[in-house]
């Protein structure tokens, strides 16, 4: 799976590219619309027409040019050869080629052991389901978590979520308040805790991130965190989006810091992720980084 994988992170989404196109098109024909208005002004000969369709038509090419630019894209080189280099290669050029731009490199905090499995078996289910078989065979239940050589007891306590985030004890079989949601609290078991019948079995279990170890681990991981940024590009469609695995890297002008926040964000709401703020850094040859502090 190593050159799909890499074809899929360093392409543009074919949905993008469609939504593009279409984009081209209509401004085609809005500009092939306004040129035959303004001839038909200036057959006319009203000079009132004539400008009033002139600057119709100019706006219509300057959307044109606009709906032609080409279509920036997210670039993840985690599956290319010598791929570090060439994403070192690329942000290079960017600031050559803008020396005022600055660029806010990011890092996730601990990505494959965090990120929400359901998410990145989601989004396995987009690219390629065929391999879903395989992927159940390893994640299809929980494994339990060995530490020192052996499992890791714990004791789960059912209780409600609200949307407020408070949390209160569940009883058996008691109706959902309004706005809550079931959820567990865990703490590990020791010689004299109180074990109940139907907790003998309660051990830590892996049920986020990949399983180090395990096959396409890297893959779902990476995979979902590159549809995420994918979709912070497209709510930002000025900025430079780079990286390699969960390593990444934003540039352009003041904009960029709305789009770093959009994908905190964004990470948090679709993979449980948060940035590593000790690593990030800001970059810039010649810009101003005062913005950045905030």
């Amino acid at each position: 799976m190593k050159e799909p994988m890499d074809t899929y992170l360093t392409s543009p989404p074919p949905e993008d590219l469609g939504r593009r196109q279409l984009a081209i098109d209509l401004a085609e024909d809005a500009f092939i619309q306004a040129e035959f208005v303004l001839a038909d002004a200036v057959r006319s000969g009203l000079p009132t027409d004539v400008d009033a369709a002139s600057t119709a038509r100019d706006a219509a090419r300057a959307a044109l040019a606009d709906a032609e630019l080409p279509l920036k894209f997210v670039t993840n080189f985690c599956y290319a050869g010598d791929g570090t280099v060439k994403m070192f290669h690329l942000i290079q050029n960017w600031h050559h080629c803008v020396p005022s731009n600055i660029t806010i490199s990011d890092d996730e905090c601990n990505m494959y052991g965090e990120c929400d499995r359901e998410d990145c078996l989601g989004w396995l289910r987009e690219f390629c389901p065929k391999l879903l078989p395989c992927v159940r065979f390893f994640y299809g239940s929980l494994p339990r978590i060995w530490m020192g050589g052996s499992t890791v007891p714990i004791i789960k306590t059912p209780i409600w979520i609200f949307a407020d985030g408070a949390r209160v004890p569940r009883a058996p079989n008691e109706t959902a308040p309004a706005g809550a949601k079931p959820s567990y609290t865990s703490r590990l078991a020791d010689e004299t805790s109180v074990r109940l019948p139907h907790e003998l079995d309660g051990h830590m279990r892996s049920c986020t991130g990949g399983m180090m170890g395990c096959p396409l681990s890297t893959m779902l991981c990476v995979g979902a965190h590159h549809r995420m940024l994918c979709e912070v590009q497209r709510r930002h469609p000025a900025i430079n989006i780079t990286g390699t695995a969960d390593d990444t890297y934003f540039n352009g002008d003041e904009r960029v810091h709305a789009a770093y926040e959009c994908k905190r964000t964004h990470a948090w709401e679709t993979m449980r992720l948060t940035s590593k703020l000790t690593k990030v850094s800001v970059y810039s040859p010649i810009g101003n980084r005062d913005g950045s502090a905030q």
